[in-house]
């Protein structure tokens, strides 16, 4: 089973700048993941850079592009996407409870891959995917090896 986890930055679905398919649109076209985990900075009163319309717009066109993956959108509900102290805790929490849902996978013999996006989203957002597979805690990533 390969996972796709994705912040969603300004050039997703389609990039403004270029025309073109944004980060996760391109690694989904050539991943072709079972499962698609998209991270969204939540909308809402005093909130800096919000991408959560951006992630309903990429899981709208992912079926195109990758007809088989399943989406998921998982706000994240921070004020400033750039803060490194708020952004850690809340997708530190947000990726514990994907990876328990794949424990049963995982007991019933069912191979997991999982592929961090580290194109999308602010340096902040990105750096957490660093972070978090260099310290183990995604262990299915397999960076490192």
């Amino acid at each position: 089973m390969n996972i796709l986890l994705s912040f969603v930055g300004k050039q997703d679905p389609i990039s403004e700048k270029t025309n073109k398919e944004g980060a996760v649109l391109t690694l989904c076209k050539h991943l072709q993941p079972d499962l698609v985990y998209l991270f969204p900075t939540a909308e809402g009163p005093g909130v800096r850079d919000a991408t959560e319309s951006n992630a309903y717009a990429t899981k709208e066109l992912l079926p195109e592009v990758s007809p088989r993956s399943t989406c998921y959108v998982r706000s994240l509900y921070l004020k400033d996407p750039t803060d490194f102290s708020e952004l850690m805790p809340s997708v530190k929490e947000e990726v514990r409870k994907i990876l328990a849902g794949l424990e049963e996978e995982k007991k019933n013999g069912q191979d997991v891959q999982i592929h961090l996006n580290c194109s999308s989203g602010t340096p902040q957002m990105q750096t957490c995917w660093y972070v978090l597979a260099n310290s183990g805690y995604i262990p299915e990533c397999g960076c490192g090896k």
